[in-house]
């Protein structure tokens, strides 16, 4: 197995993974390797066997913007709840590691924490948000709620409110 991990780790270096459950290892091999692979962005997702625990780690590494929105786009239609768990079975007894509606909270947190650096266009989030592993589609629907709430204005585009339109976006405190 040494050979075999040498190879697909460039080296040794995959000595360096530890930690204490297998999630965390998981994770740690998954950086390594987009680093050595040079990678701009790294998509995963979590196979789980039987026992509920992950089997395989799926992972997509890319520098390519199209392919980043790609794989975000196959992981959300695969783990539409946003727990980033697939299950080998559709058993109903399985424990889901899943909420049932994605959680949307750290993401208008996210939200939050750019728009109080000042007025930023909608194309501008959506560029960011990409460096996220939430989907335009998140963020177009967070803004919208916060449109209707009023805790955002939109101010410096002409037609229908949307993305395409690209408003010019603001906080309000």
């Amino acid at each position: 197995m040494v050979e075999t991990l040498n190879l697909v780790f460039g080296g040794e270096r995959w000595r360096e993974i530890g930690g204490l459950s297998f999630d965390v290892r998981a994770d740690r091999a998954v950086d390594l390797l987009r680093e050595l692979y040079g990678a701009r962005w790294v998509t995963s997702m979590r196979m789980l066997g039987d026992n509920k625990v992950t089997r395989y780690v799926l992972a997509h590494f890319t520098n390519h913007e199209a392919g980043r929105d790609l794989m975000k786009d196959c992981v959300w239609a695969a783990c539409p709840d946003g727990g980033f768990y697939a299950r080998r079975s559709d058993n109903p007894n399985q424990t889901l590691l899943i909420e049932a509606e994605p959680n949307l909270d750290p993401l208008d947190d996210w939200l939050v924490q750019q728009l109080q650096a000042g007025a930023i266009r909608w194309s501008a989030l959506s560029q960011r948000v990409r460096n996220e592993l939430w989907r335009r589609a998140h963020l177009s629907q967070l803004i919208r709620k916060r449109r209707s709430e009023g805790t955002i204005v939109a101010s410096k585009f002409t037609g229908r409110f949307s993305e395409k339109a690209d408003p010019l976006l603001v906080l309000l405190k």
